[in-house]
């Protein structure tokens, strides 16, 4: 069975530094660039592992990455939605790829403040189908799921929902966060999607871009750069 995963621009970008541990410690191969008209413009260079030579070329604000043999496909999007176009966004990029594979995974993060049972890193798995009947019906939720998960969801993420239909069933896996050092909450988002996947316990590598991210860089001893560097 095919697994495509996507992350939405959320909270934190917690799902992009999720899907980069993925893509980096899978080694999963860049296939292709996706349209990207519907997002600001990004470029950069290459990411890559610290041990790795620096690649050629250039990152674009959408790309595919796949992996065959785990019949494994991750989206990775480095730039937002340009505010008018996220349904147009959904339904012509989106949704015509996840119509390729058997199973989406939507990745999304939330404001850590809406979870009222106040646990580390809280990651909710939810299926589409709680999104689409939750206005029809009350729904019997299984433990740790909260009732309102589909009330936190990105305006991406619910998009490509809608857009797929009733039909379409998609998880969606929505992680708790606060704004700031988020790389704790992306391991364990990371661990979390590893465990839907039935990858095994990972040892997570950070890719060059985290560099300098939050509290990984190298604090000088300077007073100035110690404070406000």
């Amino acid at each position: 069975m095919t697994t495509l995963i996507i992350p939405a621009v959320s909270l934190g970008n917690v799902p992009q530094l999720a899907v980069d541990l993925l893509i980096h410690t899978l080694r999963l191969t860049p296939s292709q660039a996706l349209d990207d008209t519907y997002l600001h413009p990004f470029a950069s260079p290459r990411d890559h592992l610290p041990d790795q030579t620096e690649p050629s070329g250039i990152s674009t604000g959408l790309e595919l990455y796949e992996d065959n043999k785990k019949q494994l496909a991750v989206v990775q999007q480095r730039s937002p939605v340009v505010t008018p176009y996220t349904k147009k966004f959904a339904t012509d990029v989106l949704v015509p790829l996840a119509g390729k594979y058997d199973r989406v995974i939507l990745v999304d993060s939330t404001n850590g403040g809406f979870d009222d049972v106040s646990r580390l890193h809280t990651i909710d798995v939810v299926t589409s189908d709680v999104v689409l009947n939750a206005k029809v019906e009350k729904l019997s939720l299984q433990d740790g799921i909260h009732e309102d998960d589909n009330d936190h969801f990105s305006g991406t993420t619910r998009a490509v929902i809608e857009a797929r239909g009733k039909n379409v069933t998609s998880d969606v896996v929505l992680a708790y966060v606060y704004e700031g050092d988020n790389t704790n909450d992306a391991f364990a988002l990371a661990d979390k999607l590893a465990s839907i996947l039935e990858l095994g316990t990972q040892r997570w590598q950070c890719p060059v871009s985290w560099t300098g991210m939050y509290g990984l860089r190298q604090h000088s001893n300077a007073m100035e750069d110690g404070l406000y560097g």
